[in-house]
Protein backbone atom coordinates (compact mmCIF):
# COMPACT_ATOMS: atom_id res chain seq x y z
CA UNK A 1 0.00 0.00 0.00
CA UNK A 2 2.84 2.54 0.60
CA UNK A 3 3.36 3.08 -3.00
CA UNK A 4 -0.59 4.24 -3.34
CA UNK A 5 0.65 6.97 -0.86
CA UNK A 6 4.12 7.81 -2.11
CA UNK A 7 3.24 8.31 -5.77
CA UNK A 8 1.15 11.28 -5.57
CA UNK A 9 3.31 12.80 -2.35
CA UNK A 10 5.92 12.89 -5.29
CA UNK A 11 3.89 13.99 -8.12
CA UNK A 12 2.75 16.69 -6.09
CA UNK A 13 6.09 17.94 -5.01
CA UNK A 14 7.03 17.87 -8.98
CA UNK A 15 3.95 20.40 -9.56
CA UNK A 16 4.75 22.68 -6.47
CA UNK A 17 8.57 23.01 -7.57
CA UNK A 18 8.11 26.74 -8.62
CA UNK A 19 6.31 27.77 -5.78
CA UNK A 20 8.50 26.70 -3.15
CA UNK A 21 9.96 29.22 -0.96
CA UNK A 22 13.12 27.24 0.74
CA UNK A 23 13.63 30.45 2.87
CA UNK A 24 10.88 30.36 5.07
CA UNK A 25 12.22 27.01 7.19
CA UNK A 26 14.43 29.85 8.50
CA UNK A 27 15.07 30.59 11.49
CA UNK A 28 15.65 27.24 12.10
CA UNK A 29 15.07 26.87 15.77
CA UNK A 30 14.75 30.93 16.01
CA UNK A 31 13.01 30.03 19.79
CA UNK A 32 14.80 26.93 20.85
CA UNK A 33 13.85 23.28 21.04
CA UNK A 34 11.04 23.77 22.98
CA UNK A 35 8.64 24.38 20.13
CA UNK A 36 9.42 21.79 18.11
CA UNK A 37 9.47 18.96 20.99
CA UNK A 38 6.09 20.84 21.40
CA UNK A 39 5.06 20.19 17.71
CA UNK A 40 5.90 16.32 17.71
CA UNK A 41 3.65 15.13 20.40
CA UNK A 42 0.87 15.17 18.27
CA UNK A 43 2.65 13.10 15.66
CA UNK A 44 3.94 10.73 18.64
CA UNK A 45 0.58 9.83 19.06
CA UNK A 46 -0.25 8.93 15.56
CA UNK A 47 3.11 6.55 15.52
CA UNK A 48 1.44 4.89 18.88
CA UNK A 49 -1.18 3.52 16.45
CA UNK A 50 1.96 1.40 14.63
CA UNK A 51 0.58 -1.04 17.66
CA UNK A 52 -1.58 -2.41 16.12
CA UNK A 53 0.81 -4.59 14.26
CA UNK A 54 0.47 -6.78 16.80
CA UNK A 55 -3.05 -8.30 15.98
CA UNK A 56 -1.58 -9.18 12.42
CA UNK A 57 1.96 -10.65 13.59
CA UNK A 58 0.46 -13.51 15.15
CA UNK A 59 -0.86 -15.04 11.66
CA UNK A 60 2.54 -14.57 9.54
CA UNK A 61 4.61 -17.29 8.56
CA UNK A 62 7.45 -15.62 9.08
CA UNK A 63 7.83 -13.22 11.89
CA UNK A 64 11.32 -11.58 10.78
CA UNK A 65 9.76 -10.62 7.53
CA UNK A 66 7.30 -8.89 9.87
CA UNK A 67 9.91 -7.24 12.00
CA UNK A 68 11.14 -5.97 8.62
CA UNK A 69 8.13 -5.25 6.74
CA UNK A 70 6.92 -3.31 10.51
CA UNK A 71 9.85 -0.81 10.49
CA UNK A 72 10.15 0.14 6.77
CA UNK A 73 6.68 1.53 7.21
CA UNK A 74 7.32 3.49 9.85
CA UNK A 75 10.21 4.95 8.18
CA UNK A 76 8.37 5.86 5.02
CA UNK A 77 5.65 6.89 7.32
CA UNK A 78 8.13 9.28 9.17
CA UNK A 79 9.51 10.32 5.40
CA UNK A 80 6.23 11.25 4.35
CA UNK A 81 5.37 13.71 7.36
CA UNK A 82 8.57 15.30 7.08
CA UNK A 83 8.88 15.92 3.55
CA UNK A 84 4.88 17.14 3.37
CA UNK A 85 5.40 19.25 6.53
CA UNK A 86 8.52 20.69 5.07
CA UNK A 87 6.75 21.42 1.79
CA UNK A 88 3.50 23.00 3.40
CA UNK A 89 6.29 25.25 5.55
CA UNK A 90 7.99 26.20 2.12
CA UNK A 91 4.57 27.15 0.26
CA UNK A 92 2.35 28.62 3.03
CA UNK A 93 4.67 29.76 5.52
CA UNK A 94 4.11 31.43 8.94
CA UNK A 95 1.12 30.99 7.61
CA UNK A 96 0.81 27.45 8.34
CA UNK A 97 -0.44 27.55 11.59
CA UNK A 98 -3.88 29.29 10.43
CA UNK A 99 -5.05 27.22 8.62
CA UNK A 100 -7.04 23.66 9.38
CA UNK A 101 -6.04 21.50 6.41
CA UNK A 102 -2.55 22.86 4.54
CA UNK A 103 -2.18 20.43 2.31
CA UNK A 104 -5.37 21.04 0.64
CA UNK A 105 -4.86 24.63 0.67
CA UNK A 106 -0.99 24.01 -1.16
CA UNK A 107 -2.51 21.93 -3.68
CA UNK A 108 -4.58 24.97 -4.96
CA UNK A 109 -1.45 26.50 -5.74
CA UNK A 110 -0.68 24.05 -8.65
CA UNK A 111 -1.47 25.31 -12.09
CA UNK A 112 0.13 24.25 -15.16
CA UNK A 113 -1.50 26.35 -18.85
CA UNK A 114 -4.26 27.32 -16.98
CA UNK A 115 -5.46 23.75 -17.29
CA UNK A 116 -3.96 21.25 -14.95
CA UNK A 117 -5.12 22.35 -11.32
CA UNK A 118 -7.68 22.49 -8.41
CA UNK A 119 -6.18 19.11 -7.47
CA UNK A 120 -8.11 19.39 -4.31
CA UNK A 121 -10.01 15.46 -5.56
CA UNK A 122 -6.86 14.02 -5.54
CA UNK A 123 -5.64 14.85 -2.51
CA UNK A 124 -8.88 13.86 -0.62
CA UNK A 125 -9.07 10.71 -2.88
CA UNK A 126 -5.46 9.90 -1.19
CA UNK A 127 -6.89 11.11 2.49
CA UNK A 128 -10.10 8.62 1.82
CA UNK A 129 -8.31 5.75 0.80
CA UNK A 130 -6.08 6.10 3.73
CA UNK A 131 -8.34 6.68 6.47
CA UNK A 132 -10.42 3.46 4.43
CA UNK A 133 -7.36 1.47 5.45
CA UNK A 134 -6.68 2.34 9.05
CA UNK A 135 -10.23 2.02 10.11
CA UNK A 136 -10.33 -1.49 8.91
CA UNK A 137 -7.33 -2.55 10.78
CA UNK A 138 -8.68 -0.96 13.65
CA UNK A 139 -12.62 -2.48 13.00
CA UNK A 140 -10.06 -5.64 12.55
CA UNK A 141 -8.50 -5.49 15.85
CA UNK A 142 -11.70 -4.42 17.88
CA UNK A 143 -13.78 -7.48 16.52
CA UNK A 144 -10.63 -9.87 16.98
CA UNK A 145 -9.77 -8.42 20.63
CA UNK A 146 -13.43 -8.62 21.99
CA UNK A 147 -13.86 -12.13 20.39
CA UNK A 148 -10.78 -13.04 22.55
CA UNK A 149 -11.94 -11.40 25.40
CA UNK A 150 -15.37 -13.28 25.13
CA UNK A 151 -13.18 -16.41 24.62
CA UNK A 152 -15.41 -16.85 21.22
CA UNK A 153 -14.10 -19.23 18.85
CA UNK A 154 -14.50 -16.50 15.59
CA UNK A 155 -14.22 -13.28 15.67
CA UNK A 156 -17.35 -13.04 12.78
CA UNK A 157 -20.03 -12.92 15.37
CA UNK A 158 -18.71 -9.97 16.37
CA UNK A 159 -18.14 -7.65 13.25
CA UNK A 160 -21.80 -6.99 12.78
CA UNK A 161 -22.44 -5.40 16.73
CA UNK A 162 -19.21 -3.62 16.72
CA UNK A 163 -19.93 -1.79 13.27
CA UNK A 164 -23.03 -0.56 14.25
CA UNK A 165 -21.01 0.90 17.70
CA UNK A 166 -18.83 2.36 15.46
CA UNK A 167 -21.06 4.25 13.32
CA UNK A 168 -22.93 5.69 16.36
CA UNK A 169 -20.09 6.61 18.50
CA UNK A 170 -18.67 8.42 15.11
CA UNK A 171 -21.53 10.69 15.46
CA UNK A 172 -21.72 10.66 19.23
CA UNK A 173 -17.88 11.25 20.06
CA UNK A 174 -17.29 14.21 17.33
CA UNK A 175 -20.38 16.26 16.71
CA UNK A 176 -18.41 19.02 15.04
CA UNK A 177 -15.21 19.35 13.53
CA UNK A 178 -14.27 21.68 16.26
CA UNK A 179 -14.41 19.23 18.77
CA UNK A 180 -11.92 16.92 16.65
CA UNK A 181 -9.30 19.38 16.13
CA UNK A 182 -9.56 19.89 20.18
CA UNK A 183 -9.40 16.21 20.69
CA UNK A 184 -6.63 15.71 18.17
CA UNK A 185 -4.78 18.40 19.74
CA UNK A 186 -5.79 18.13 23.52
CA UNK A 187 -6.76 14.19 23.81
CA UNK A 188 -5.29 12.14 21.70
CA UNK A 189 -1.48 12.32 22.09
CA UNK A 190 -2.06 11.98 25.39
CA UNK A 191 -4.74 8.68 24.65
CA UNK A 192 -3.15 7.60 22.20
CA UNK A 193 0.36 7.05 23.80
CA UNK A 194 -1.53 5.52 26.92
CA UNK A 195 -3.43 2.83 25.40
CA UNK A 196 -1.46 2.48 21.92
CA UNK A 197 2.10 2.38 23.73
CA UNK A 198 2.44 2.24 27.53
CA UNK A 199 -0.75 -0.31 28.56
CA UNK A 200 0.65 -3.05 25.57
CA UNK A 201 4.57 -2.08 27.23
CA UNK A 202 2.99 -3.15 30.53
CA UNK A 203 1.46 -6.27 29.02
CA UNK A 204 4.17 -7.14 27.21
CA UNK A 205 6.30 -6.89 30.46
CA UNK A 206 3.60 -8.78 32.53
CA UNK A 207 4.00 -11.75 29.79
CA UNK A 208 7.30 -11.84 29.88
CA UNK A 209 7.56 -12.02 33.53
CA UNK A 210 4.47 -14.68 33.66
CA UNK A 211 6.85 -16.59 30.90
CA UNK A 212 9.70 -17.03 33.05
CA UNK A 213 8.01 -17.62 36.23
CA UNK A 214 6.69 -21.22 34.39
CA UNK A 215 10.06 -21.91 33.00
CA UNK A 216 11.76 -21.60 36.44
CA UNK A 217 8.96 -23.81 37.86
CA UNK A 218 9.18 -26.26 34.92
CA UNK A 219 12.84 -26.33 35.52
CA UNK A 220 12.37 -27.11 39.10
CA UNK A 221 9.89 -29.80 38.81
CA UNK A 222 12.10 -31.26 36.02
Amino acid sequence: MVPVFIFPILILIALLGPDLEFKNIFPILGNGIMPPIKGSIVPGGWFSEFFLMIFLLPFLTDMKKGMKSGMMSVFAVMITLIVVNLMVLFILGSTTSTKNYPVMNVSRYISLADFFEHLESAIMAVWIVGAFVKISVFYYAAALGTSQWLNLSDYRPVVWPIGILIVEFSFWSYPSSMDVSRYDIVAFPFHGILMQTIIPLLLLVIAMIRKRNRQKKGSKSS
